[in-house]
């Protein structure tokens, strides 16, 4: 039931070990680092989060509400101490808990303990008090944690969407252009071609249109049939992952612009939600690493996004990106379409799987926010 005090120290040594040598390695990758510091980040949450429900099960087995542990997590240990079990009793009651739930309890989980019903409960509480708050406080570094990753990639793309960066990329299309000009040798000519064209489409984005437009209705029923199959998905999402790890891309970079449905686009498209990310994930998936100019290509696709969504993109960036995401669904723009996604698209906003994770969410958010002001009211 209790998340150690070890566990604690441990995970908050270890990212910091990490943060460190975020400063300090320069044969690593950011892609390495940012990788390594999620996957500890999931591990430490589903830690937490396991402690959370063991908590929350225990309580609800004896009927005690969850209400009832936010109102302890705001006791002192006078208060505590100086209860009577009639102020138990008119706790657990305005907290919609049975008024015998710590007895139950009792004799559940502690029937051999020796020590007086009120003394039990008062330790219990202390107990109970401390878990939560430990919870909180892992929960608060694990969010400070995660802003440490997006701030890694932030800095990341800036470098890459520099005007330094751009304007060597301007430069680089004028000399390939000079260079394919002058070329003779057919097989030069077509490679540096293929090069040209590969750093033209990361200025205008069309790559993510090429199959819709030379393939139709196929390659959208093709793309559509693929999202919503598991273990295809989670195929692609593998190569995906690992196409960034070869390019040295942050592996999380994809989670700056989730929901760009919603965000750029019509109320109509709201049940494609993320469908779009798919497409450039999938793109991303089956790109050939081994030619220089990928990285260039798949590192302003997703840079571009990032910017349209924190307006950090100039006009004409942002009339390009939104133009080609328009195209985009006109190939999926399909009244029996809409219905599936609504359907079936646990990221739509109003699909049932959706709206519980929210809610979770919003609990969690509660729960620091109510032992935040506990602790501003000591």
């Amino acid at each position: 039931m209790l998340i150690t005090l070890i566990n604690y120290i441990s995970r908050y040594i270890i990212f910091n070990k990490i943060k460190g040598g975020l400063n300090m390695s320069r044969s690593s990758t950011v892609s390495e680092y940012t990788q390594l510091f999620e996957e500890l980040i999931k591990l430490y949450e589903s830690i937490i989060n396991d402690k959370q429900n063991d908590i929350e099960e225990n309580l609800a087995n004896e009927n005690i509400t969850w209400e009832f542990a936010l109102k302890v997590s705001k006791l002192s240990d006078e208060e505590i101490d100086n209860f009577t079990l009639l102020d138990l009793q008119v706790m657990l009651e305005e907290s919609g808990s049975v008024k015998d739930g710590l007895t139950s309890y009792k004799l559940h989980n502690d029937p051999s303990d020796t020590r007086s019903f009120i003394e039990w409960c008062k330790e219990f509480l202390k107990e109970l008090r401390d878990d939560i708050k430990l919870i909180t406080e892992n929960r608060e570094t694990l969010r400070s944690s995660k802003e440490d990753i997006l701030n890694i990639t932030n800095n990341y793309i800036d470098k890459l969407r520099s005007p330094e960066y751009r304007e060597a990329r301007l430069e680089r299309i004028k000399t390939l252009r000079k260079q394919l000009e002058n070329e003779t040798d057919d097989i030069k000519k077509k490679e540096m071609s293929r090069d040209l064209d590969t750093i033209e489409k990361s200025q205008n984005f069309t790559c993510i249109l090429d199959r819709l437009r030379q393939f139709g209705d196929k390659e959208a029923s093709n793309m559509i049939e693929t999202f919503f199959d598991k273990q295809r998905g989670d195929y692609i999402l593998k190569k995906y992952f690992m196409k960034l790890e070869k390019l040295e891309i942050p592996v999380n970079i994809h989670n700056l612009f989730m929901n760009i449905e919603e965000k750029l686009l019509p109320e109509r498209y709201a049940p494609f939600n993320n469908f779009f990310i798919y497409a450039i994930i999938r793109y991303v998936s089956y790109c050939d690493t081994s030619l220089k100019e990928s990285k260039i290509l798949v590192t302003s696709l997703l840079a571009a996004l990032r910017d349209v969504l924190t307006d950090k993109a100039t006009k004409e960036e942002k009339f390009t990106l939104v133009g080609v995401i328009n195209e985009f669904y006109t190939y999926f723009d399909t009244e029996e379409n809409i219905e599936r996604f609504k359907k079936n698209n646990s990221a739509y906003k109003l699909h049932p799987d959706r709206i519980k994770a929210e809610n979770l969410i919003k609990e969690k958010k509660e729960l620091v926010s109510n032992s935040e002001d506990s602790n501003d009211e000591k």
